[in-house]
This record gives C-alpha cells, sequence and structure tokens, in this order.
C-alpha cells in the first residue's frame, strides 16, 4: 500500500506534492535573448547573478514590447508569480517599469496585473520583484511577461520567475522568497553552516583563467580585480583550500613562487598575463616591494602543503621560501619588520592597510612575520630539514611585539612606531589570534572590545581603529582602510571577544552573516554605505576563528 501512494505522489502535479516554483517545470520561451544571457535561466530555480551571466537580457536595446513566455501542456494552479531581479554586481541599480504579468488558459487570458516595475541591485535587500498575486488559485497553462521600454541604457533583463500553487511561498528558498529586503533570521548554528557553504561558493565564482591556463582567484566575483592577489588567495587557502583542486593548488602556488623578484621580494599581484607586480596600485604606490609578498608567498605555500602533502612541490618552492623571507625588510635592533621613514613613502605595509603611510617599525607586517616563520619551520620539518633557526626568529618577534607595540594605558597594541602609531584593532585581535600577546594582554584586549563595541562593529564587521580615530596618514575618512568595517577580520575579532564574552562572539556571527545575505559580501561598509559585492575574502578568512567559537 505504502508503495503505491508512493508512486501516486510521485505521479501528482508539484503543487499537491507541497514542492515550491511550477516555474522550472515550465517550458520557456523569450522574444529574444543576448548571446548566452538564455531564457532557460529563468527557470532553473536560481535568482540570476549578473557575474554568472545566469539570467536573461533580451538583446534589443531601447525597444519595448519583449515578451517571456511559461506554457505547460496541462492547467497549473496558480496563485502567485513573482518575476525576480537579477543581483547586479556592479554600477546599479537598474530600474525596468511598464512590466505586465498575464495568465492565460487555452490562449485567453484570465489574470493580469500591468505597470510593474523591477529593481536590480548588488544585494538582496535593496532588490525589488514585481508580483502578482491572488486571493484564489487561478488554472492556467501559460504565463506572459512583457516588458516596456528597460532602464536608461535600453536592455531589458530579468533573472528568474517564480511560479506558486496554493499555500507555496513559505517552502521557498530564502533568496527567492525574500521580498522588501526582508530576510529571515538564522540561529548561531544555521549561521556558520551557510557562511562555511557560502565561502566555498564564492571562491569558486571567483575563477579566472590566466594567459597560460593557470586558475586564478581574484579578490572579488566578477572583474573588478583583473589580476591574482597573493594576500587575497591566501586569505582563501586559511578555510578554503579544500575548495580547489590539488592541481589548481599547485599550479598557483609554483606561480607566486617563481614570481618572486630578483632579490626575493613577494608580489602584490599578478596579471593575467603572468607580469608580476610588486607594489600595491599596478606598481604606482611606494618605491619598492610591498612589505607583506614574503609571508603571503610562505602562507600559500604552507596551506598547499597542508592540502597536498606534496612531498616535491615542498622540496621544489622551500628555497625560494627562505630567499623571500630573508628579503622581508627588518629593523637590526628589534629583528621587526621595518618600513623607512621618509619621504615618498619607502613601501606599502599589509595589504588591507595598503593607502596607510605607517613608517618604523610596523605591527601588522611583524604579526604576518612571526607566523609565516613558524610556517617555514613546519615545512622544513617535512622537508626533514631543519626548522629550528625559524621557530627562533618567530620567538624573537613575539617577544619583540610585546615589547615594543603594546601600550599599557589603553591595553591595545599600536600600528607602528615612528608614522601612524594609532591604536590598532586588528593588529590587536591578530595578535591574540596567533597567540602573540600575553594571556594578560589578551584580556585587555578583549576587554576593549566588548566594552567599545557599538564603536568598532557594526553588522558584525569590525575597524581597523578605535572609533572617532583615523590614521594620521591615510585615505578619506569614514571610508575604505580608513574608519570603515570589514568583515575580513571579523573572525580575529570574534575569537578575541569570547575571551570575555562568548555569547556577544556569537552574536557578531549571526549578525554578520545576516547581512551578507540582507544586503551581500561586500569589501567594506559603513552606515548604510557597501562597498565592493561579492568579495572574497569577507566570506573566507571569518571562518578561521569562527569555526574554533563554533567548536567551543
Amino acid at each position: 500500500m505504502q508503495r503505491i501512494l508512493s508512486l501516486l505522489l510521485l505521479a501528482a502535479p508539484l503543487w499537491l506534492r507541497g514542492e515550491a516554483n511550477l516555474a522550472v517545470t515550465a517550458q520557456v520561451e523569450a522574444s529574444s535573448c543576448l548571446g548566452k544571457l538564455r531564457a532557460e535561466f529563468l527557470a532553473d530555480g536560481q535568482r540570476g547573478r549578473q557575474s554568472a551571466g545566469t539570467y536573461w537580457n533580451d538583446g534589443t536595446r531601447g525597444k519595448g514590447g519583449d515578451t517571456v513566455r511559461l506554457t505547460w501542456k496541462q492547467p497549473q494552479p496558480v496563485q502567485e508569480v513573482r518575476v525576480l531581479a537579477p543581483l547586479m554586481d556592479r554600477s546599479g541599480p537598474f530600474q525596468l517599469p511598464g512590466i505586465e504579468i498575464c495568465l492565460l488558459r487555452t490562449g485567453t487570458p484570465v489574470a493580469t496585473v500591468s505597470n510593474l516595475a523591477l529593481l536590480a541591485a548588488s544585494a538582496l535587500a535593496t532588490c525589488r520583484d514585481p508580483v502578482l498575486k491572488m486571493a484564489d488559485p487561478v488554472a492556467a497553462d501559460e504565463i506572459r511577461i512583457t516588458f516596456g521600454t528597460g532602464n536608461p541604457d535600453g536592455w531589458n533583463f530579468c533573472g528568474e520567475v517564480v511560479v506558486l500553487g496554493p499555500g507555496q511561498g513559505p517552502d521557498l528558498p530564502e533568496e527567492l522568497a525574500a521580498q522588501d529586503g526582508k530576510v529571515p533570521t538564522m540561529t548561531y548554528a544555521e549561521s556558520v553552516r551557510w557562511l562555511e557553504a557560502k565561502a566555498r561558493e564564492t571562491v569558486r565564482a571567483s575563477l579566472q583563467t590566466m594567459g597560460d591556463g593557470t586558475h586564478a582567484f581574484p579578490p572579488q566575483v566578477g572583474l573588478g580585480y583583473n589580476a591574482f592577489w597573493l594576500r587575497d588567495y591566501s586569505y582563501m587557502l586559511e578555510t578554503c583550500a579544500d575548495a580547489l583542486s590539488d592541481a589548481e593548488l599547485a599550479a598557483a602556488c609554483r606561480l607566486f613562487v617563481r614570481s618572486l623578484g630578483p632579490d626575493g621580494a613577494g608580489v602584490d599581484c599578478v596579471r593575467y598575463s603572468g607580469e608580476p607586480i610588486y607594489k600595491p596600485g599596478f606598481g604606482t604606490m611606494g618605491r619598492l616591494s610591498v612589505a607583506d609578498g614574503g609571508p603571503f608567498t610562505v602562507n600559500v605555500a604552507w596551506a598547499t602543503w597542508q592540502q597536498t602533502r606534496d612531498a616535491d612541490l615542498l622540496a621544489e618552492v622551500l628555497p625560494a621560501l627562505v630567499r623571500t623571507m630573508q628579503a622581508v625588510p627588518r629593523d637590526p635592533a628589534t629583528g621587526l619588520v621595518h618600513i623607512a621613514p621618509g619621504e615618498p613613502q619607502e613601501r606599502c605595509p599589509y595589504g588591507f592597510t595598503d593607502t596607510i603611510g605607517k613608517q618604523g617599525d610596523v605591527l601588522f607586517c611583524s604579526l604576518l612575520d612571526i607566523q609565516a616563520s613558524r610556517r617555514l619551520a613546519q615545512l622544513h620539518q617535512a622537508a626533514g630539514k631543519d626548522g629550528k633557526p625559524w621557530e627562533e626568529r618567530a620567538n624573537a618577534g613575539v617577544a619583540a611585539v610585546r615589547k615594543v607595540f603594546w601600550d599599557e594605558e589603553l591595553g591595545l597594541f599600536r600600528a607602528a612606531t615612528v608614522r601612524c602609531r594609532e591604536p590598532d584593532l586588528w593588529g590587536s585581535a591578530f595578535a591574540v589570534y596567533l597567540e602573540v600577546a600575553t594571556p594578560a594582554q589578551a584580556q585587555r584586549i578583549a576587554a576593549y572590545c566588548r566594552d567599545h563595541y557599538a564603536e568598532i562593529c557594526q553588522h558584525g564587521q569590525f575597524r581597523h581603529l578605535p572609533g572617532g580615530v583615523h590614521w594620521e596618514r591615510g585615505c578619506k575618512p569614514d571610508t575604505y582602510q580608513n574608519g570603515a568595517f570589514w568583515a575580513t577580520p571579523t573572525g580575529w575579532f570574534v575569537h578575541t571577544l569570547a575571551l570575555v564574552d562568548p555569547g556577544l562572539a556569537r552574536q557578531t556571527v549571526v549578525d554578520l552573516v545576516q547581512d551578507f545575505r540582507a544586503r551581500g559580501i561586500c569589501e567594506w561598509v559603513i552606515g548604510d554605505r557597501i562597498q565592493l559585492p561579492n568579495y572574497v575574502a569577507s566570506a573566507t578568512l571569518p571562518l578561521q576563528g569562527i569555526r574554533g567559537l563554533a567548536e567551543k
């Protein structure tokens, strides 16, 4: 009897089986299509994204009357039709006015709504989706959607069509069901699971192929960053190396190693042509190579080894890793990473503060040097070689950081010793995460983060500096690296915060994911302003601290 009921249920229409979105069973046609932006994307169950090309574009600039038709062989009970905007990664928002949705049965209109408008934007919460919704379901075998003149540049487009039967709305996937910017809140555990999946998805979506066939993973999904950036790639591998194949990992590792400069300096990025760039701004910022290139080259090799255990690759790159770490500019008196004072700026510091004119011994690059030295020691041991000199370099760096940068009165580490000596919140949290801070220092930093939470955290994203503080030499205040809020360091932040307030740390993760789901995974935010959606490090690196928090 159970088998008979199961067979009957499988033969029943989708609406009777409780499944949402009848559109995926329809045949889809359009009056015209542009290139690969085909009509069938309108019924694949996924809201279209500009960068991935999974949306429809009519291909007729400036012409009205473009139509999309969904048809079934048998009438379907339709209660609601939603015309979903694509998520536009760049240059939006775009509005399409004058949309009409018409339900037909055997060619005769049975329900129509006109003068609807669609708004495509970079984040789900900003999009607006035209809806035809009826009190009672109507049997229809065709849905015809007609677009007017289009947005100012003349194209008509659409990201998905969702067709619902009686009572199906709650069953829709979150991204399809969201309306008017309302995204349901997840629990902490759900938020962590969502971020784990989204981080890998974002890494894969960023893929670009270089001229020699190497798979590059640039910082942003789409065309915003037209090169392969070393530090952003390193931040992908910290948590999502398993999203890449062993062949992809090995090829990228070899690319960055062979791109080292004649003096051993690590790159800032590599163009898709294979040209290495050693200074930010495609070679325009600073006189010498960026200060963090060596440590990040080691980090890429270490993460690649952790994932692949490729002994041949390790033996091949190890001498170059030693050479690039020897090229890191260091203060002979302290052993810390050093940027010589003077004008013009000798070199840029850590890439997430590359517009900031830090000089003297610099905290964050010194922390990266400690991390890379520890990892280089591990790689030597894995290769059967003596890693002790690199352990000693790391230990000496730890002692120097604790002495040189710590401000006892503030309870934070300062960013540099000569210029831009402001308290460094990212660096302080990273020092706690690396266990460079003493236990007493870590408690002070954690208490500061708790007591000043509202000033330094927005939507789960973390400021470089204390509230109201800006860099002595940097970009425009309250933008970018000089007062905006970033997701990239959130993992270190919640790891630190959990020392004194685990509940607040977990809520920070929930807030972060909620903002990602509502406004997109951005490079940085401040208030209502968002910048560069689909930023990969914002999705991947927070997991570094969040995973440890979840385990606790």
